[in-house]
């Protein structure tokens, strides 16, 4: 299944993301617990814990693969993640690319996967980098 897009929604006390393809089907979004373990609750949003830092993983190894999921996923969770409206959001793979291409001219440099003392070092802003994103969700972060 080629993702198109991800969505995310709140009901009955938990969060549910979905990947959707190009014809509508939808499957959830696997969490990738296999690589990091973060949040064995599930996947949460706007704001910068360890639930987002799972979303961010899955996303980013869905829509780029494991290596660059690996080495960026603390970077997206801050600017993008823990920006997200707070019931339901949509995000396109298109906006997830233009994210990390953005990322990649700005810091070339961050090709290595952090080792998990690096990742519990990182701190970061609330700053969705793409203004196509920011008009889908509303609000930036309720």
């Amino acid at each position: 299944m080629t993702t198109e897009r991800y969505l995310g929604k709140r009901g009955d006390g938990s969060a549910t993301v979905l990947r959707i393809d190009a014809v509508g089907r939808s499957s959830p979004l696997p969490m990738r617990h296999d690589l990091r373990n973060h949040s064995p609750t599930g996947p949460e949003w706007g704001y910068g814990g360890s639930g987002p830092a799972q979303l961010a993983l899955a996303i980013l190894c869905d829509a780029l693969g494991e290596h660059a999921g690996l080495c960026h996923y603390q970077d997206f969770k801050f600017a993008v993640i823990a920006c997200l409206a707070h019931d339901e959001w949509e995000m396109s793979r298109a906006d997830v690319l233009a994210w990390y291409d953005g990322r990649k001219r700005q810091r070339p440099e961050t090709d290595a996967v952090p080792s998990p003392s690096q990742i519990a070092a990182v701190g970061g802003t609330c700053q969705v980098e793409s203004d196509h994103m920011s008009e889908m969700n509303g609000s930036r972060g309720r």
